[in-house]
């Protein structure tokens, strides 16, 4: 792009270890450069470094919404269910930082 975005938000996190690597390959510091924000927080999340950003996918909310709407009753007419929201919570790991700032290191 002709500007650089700040961040990236990847798919899952999954995505965002290809995203961390084309990154490196790109000459790129996280969070320095670019933050990188991933879905889903699975394990490898927080051994990745700097350890991902990432949002938790509710799967105990989601399942307890799947069973609540088993449980009622058919309404003639409905069609689709009405767009339900649930909180996903962000987990602040160390791929997300203020643009252009690095430590001593770096």
């Amino acid at each position: 792009l002709k500007e650089r975005p700040t961040a990236i938000f990847c798919q899952n996190d999954r995505t965002a270890i290809g995203c961390y690597e084309a990154l490196k390959e790109a000459g790129l510091h996280i969070p320095e450069d670019i933050s990188v924000v991933g879905y889903d927080d699975e394990e490898i999340a927080r051994h990745l470094f700097p350890p991902l950003t990432t949002s938790i996918l509710p799967h105990m909310a989601m399942g307890q919404w799947a069973i609540e709407q088993l449980e009622a009753p058919p309404t003639p007419g409905r069609g689709r269910y009405p767009i339900t929201k649930l909180e996903c919570p962000l987990v602040e790991r160390e791929s997300v930082g203020r643009l252009g700032v690095r430590d001593a290191t770096g």
